[in-house]
Order: structure tokens, then sequence, then C-alpha cells
């Protein structure tokens, strides 16, 4: 009949034993993550229904093995007539007895087109595609948007590494811990930590003397919370403590013609906001603010320099979503807030050329594959920051180089001979709940350096 919708709905088969154990869903078997955990049934009520129409599914799970409790992560997703997945969610089930059985609702959906559709429940998360690295789920997501949060299930952990522009002082890097835990229906909380060193300075007076040498670095803890205002909105808060190191009071006293008795050390505090959007399947839309708190000041005279507070928005579109196959684009823009509007020489319509012009802009590109309980995924980045010299499109005129954004060669001409590009590049691997990724960006600097980001995440 037209505009009708009709509903294709497989209930778990039960497993038979540990070796074999299988939960066939939709005619496909698919190997449940516990090896002992099976859906009982699905209770969704009438297989056709009305185009527009809401529906919320419910499944019962099973534990049945005989031994031991068992946590695992529940799925639920809706594949249309055209055999795209347009819904995906998931819930944790911690501690299910052995023999007992739990039902889970999952949020609802509305059919916006008439057809056949496709109902699937698994116990198995290797079901569900990785999403790309540049929108995945890991506790890195407190740094870059705490409104990810939101959307974050389980408890995850991440370990970063950076070397940091070897090229122009050795010594620098940074590294980061991040910790989040869901908390049911009460959103997710996350913790990170990030040590950042600029390496050695050596102290030599006016006479040449080498009088000692030190380490500065700066360190930030922060705390964070992120809930769902909507099944598809989320927002989310963190409060970061600041400590930089720059100068040890020793060499105050060494250097008593610097006319400084003391300093040389900074604490402040920050706050970030961000909210995550999902206004589509296909589509998340991001926006974040940092560091919007007090100036740090390094010494007593009461001077002080602003935080570096910034605006990041971004997409992320995704135009294939497959089971075993993904493909994910991402443009964003950050804008560092500190001046912004500044010169008060220049009319509206110019200022805002120029802060255009000074934001960071970014696209990337990711793709992964999903092989059972092995993924992998491979990023192309293009970066440009024109004012600070960083990436873009850098051509050579007259034995002089200039950064040049992709509207400038869009519309200008005669501009030079293409000499680079700022290009990015990093990818990783799956297994299980383990996983690794490198990401790489010296490419967007002028100097020769090596820099790689190795991250590891883990998710219980």
């Amino acid at each position: 009949m037209p505009g009708a919708v009709f509903l294709m709905i497989w209930p778990g088969a039960r497993p038979t034993s540990l070796a074999g154990a299988f939960t066939a869903i939709s005619g496909r078997p698919y190997r449940a993550i516990r090896m002992t955990v099976g859906i009982d049934s699905i209770f969704l009520g009438a297989k056709r229904v009305i185009t527009g129409t809401t529906i919320t599914p419910k499944a019962r799970w099973r534990n049945y093995s005989n031994s031991h409790p068992l946590n695992f992560r529940a799925f639920c997703f809706l594949i249309n007539p055209a055999g795209d997945r347009v819904y995906v969610e998931s819930l944790d089930v911690s501690g299910l007895e052995p023999g007992r059985d739990t039902t889970l609702t999952f949020l609802s959906f509305a059919f916006k087109e008439p057809g056949t559709w496709t109902l699937r429940c698994s116990t198995k998360a290797e079901m569900v595609s990785e999403q790309p690295q540049m929108d995945r789920g890991d506790a890195a997501v407190l740094y870059y948007n705490p409104g990810s949060l939101s959307f974050l299930n389980g408890t995850n952990t991440t370990l970063m590494h950076c070397n940091w522009l070897p090229g122009l002082w050795p010594g620098m890097y940074y590294e980061y811990l991040g910790f989040t835990h869901n908390l049911k229906k009460m959103g997710t909380a996350g913790f990170n930590f990030i040590y950042l060193t600029t390496g050695e300075t050596d102290v030599i007076n006016e006479a040449g003397v080498f009088l000692g040498r030190y380490t500065t670095f700066d360190i930030a803890p922060t705390i964070g919370y992120g809930f769902p205002v909507l099944a598809n909105l989320g927002v989310g808060f963190s409060a970061k403590l600041i400590y930089s190191f720059l100068v040890p009071d020793w060499v105050w006293k060494a250097m008593p013609e610097l006319g400084i008795e003391s300093g040389g050390t900074g604490i402040t505090w920050a706050f970030d906001g961000g909210v995550l959007y999902k206004p589509f399947p296909f589509l998340n839309v991001g926006m974040a603010v940092a560091n919007l708190g007090p100036n740090i000041a390094y010494t007593s005279s009461g001077e002080s320099d602003p935080l570096p507070r910034m605006l990041r928005v971004g997409l992320a579109y995704y135009p294939v979503q497959k089971d075993i196959f993904s493909l994910c684009v991402a443009p964003e823009i950050s804008k560092i807030l500190v001046g912004i509007f500044s010169d008060t020489t220049k009319s509206f319509s110019e200022n805002l050329s120029l802060e255009w012009r000074d934001a960071w802009k970014s696209l990337g590109v990711e793709a992964g594959v999903n092989l059972d309980v092995v993924g992998f995924f491979a990023r192309f980045g293009y970066f440009e920051d024109l004012t600070g010299q960083r990436g873009g499109i850098v051509l050579e005129k007259e034995g002089n180089t200039y950064h040049y954004g992709i509207w400038d060669v869009l519309t200008r001409k005669n501009l030079g001979r293409f000499k680079s590009l700022g290009f990015t590049l990093g990818g990783g691997i799956r297994f299980h709940k383990f996983q690794f990724d490198l990401g790489v960006d010296q490419f967007i600097y002028d100097f020769t350096t090596s820099n790689y980001k190795f991250s590891f995440s883990y998710q219980f």
C-alpha cells in the first residue's frame, strides 16, 4: 500500500555452546561478544506501519551461561530500504546474572520514507563500524569538545604522546592522559591531565659563564561532564587548573643584574564548553569554546598574559556508513579569540575579513574498514594558518615563500610557483577494545621537523 513501512525483524537465536555461540539477527550470524549472551525476543508491535509513525524498539537479552555474570553492550539499529544504516543506539548492561534476562528500551525513531526496513539487535560490539578518528568516541573528546561526552558510552581511557616541534627546539613534547565514565542516564564524566615541556634552558650570565640548566613545563588537570539535552543534542562543560613553570627562583638569585627578585611561575584556571548536535544519522555538528578564564601572571609586577581563548566549529559528514566500511569528511574552523576585532581604525566588514583570514581552517577525510574484531582507518587532511605561516598552499615567487589559502589560489593570479602543501596524515588499528592511532602534521611547517602523535585507547 502507498506510504507503508514494512519491518523485517528477526529475534536472536539462543547460543548452544561456548565454542560456537552465535546471535542470529536478520538472517545473518554475528558471534556474540561474550559468547554466552543471546537475544531472547524483540518487542515492536505491528510489523507494518504508516510512514511518519514513531517506534520505540525494545529487546530482551539473556545470559545463557551457568557460571558467571556478564557485562556487555547491547546494540540496536535500523537499515532503510536503500540498505543504509540510519539508526544506531547502544546501551550498557552490567552484571547480568547467569540464567537471567533484561529488557532494554532504545530511543524512538520516526519512519520518513516507505519501503522495507530492517531492524537488528545484537550483543556484538563489532557489528557497528567504529567512528572515524576525527569523531570517534574515546577519552580525548574532553579536550576537543566536552559536548561529545554526552554520547560516550562505557568507560574509556586514552594515553597520548607527541614530540612537539623537535626541529625548532630539542626536548619539546607533551603527554595526555584521559579517562571518561558513563553514568547511565545521568550523562558522562571525564578527567584528563596534560603535561607540556618546552625542553631545557641554559642559564648564562652577561660574562658568558654557564650558571645552570632547568626544564620548563606546564600542567593542566581537567574535570568535565556532558549530558544529552535531547536524543540528538548533547552539551558539556569542563574546568581546568593551569600551572606554568617558566623560570625557577634560583635564576633571579644567580643573576641580580636582571632586577627581578622573584617570579617565573603562573597559576590560573579556565572553563571549556561545547555542544554536539546530530540532526541526521549522517551528520554531526559541533562547537566548543576553550580557555575561558583570567589572564596568567608570572611576576609580581601585575603584568599578565591572556590565555589562548579559542572557538572551534566543525562538521562530521558520513557519506558512507556500512557494516564493514565507513567514510567521513570533516571540515573545521578554529579561531583565537584574544584581540578579536581590536583594530578600531577599520570597519566591521574589514575586521571580519581579517579575522576570517586569521582563523585556522582544516579539512579531513577518513576511511575506515571494520573486519570483525579488527578495524583499520586512514586519514588525510589539509590545514592552513595563514597568519602563523603554517600550512596552506605554499608558493614561491622571486626567491620568497608565501602561504596562501584555497580561496586565494582560486581567485587570484600570478601568485607564484607551487612549492608545497600543508597536509597531514594519520591512521590506526583497532583490535577488540584496544585502539592505536598515529597522527603526523610535520608538513605544515616551513622548517624541517618531525611531529608524531601516538595515542593508545581502551574501552572497558
